[in-house]
């Protein structure tokens, strides 16, 4: 057991090492703070109950990260396109293309935060600049989305 519990602290020091490395600091997403939590869980309950439980609770815990951190699914650009379309007389189709179009604000900040900072100083003012002008597209778009958001509210309340 003191072999298994020595490699499994060794796995979780070398995670937040390499996440500090890539980061600079340890400000992580949410999903590593999951995954660190859930590795520190499981090795708890290996130390409480033994070899058996820790093997159980490896095998649980990662298929509830699997479960719970996968990436939403993204529309392609046909189906984008359709509910560009609906979102004009479909509320529904209005909100779902509202949060498409934030998560895609949060994707160019990410891009950003993450990306910028890899790049060589003579790469990044281009790629800064295609980051602003899809920033700026989104913006205009999602602001336009709101009012039609709006206007679908205040119809569907007077009929």
């Amino acid at each position: 057991m003191p072999t298994t519990l020595a490699i499994a602290l060794l796995v979780l020091g070398a995670l937040i090492a390499l996440q500090i490395k890539a980061r600079g600091s340890l400000r992580f997403s949410k999903e590593v703070w999951q995954t660190v939590l859930a590795f520190a869980a499981v090795l708890s309950i290996g130390l409480i109950f033994g070899k058996t439980a820790f093997l159980v609770a490896l095998v649980v815990t990662y298929g509830a990260l699997r479960l719970f951190t996968r990436a939403p699914r993204m529309p392609g650009p046909g189906e984008r396109e359709a509910l560009r379309t609906a979102a004009y007389t479909d509320p529904k189709a209005a909100r779902r293309l509202r949060n498409l179009l934030r998560e895609e604000m949060k994707g160019h900040e990410l891009m950003r935060q993450e990306a910028l900072p890899t790049l060589s100083a003579d790469e990044r003012p281009a790629a800064e600049a295609v980051i602003e002008q899809r920033e700026q597209q989104t913006r205009l778009e999602l602001e336009q989305l709101e009012d039609t958001i709006r206007q679908l509210k205040a119809g569907h309340g007077a009929a």
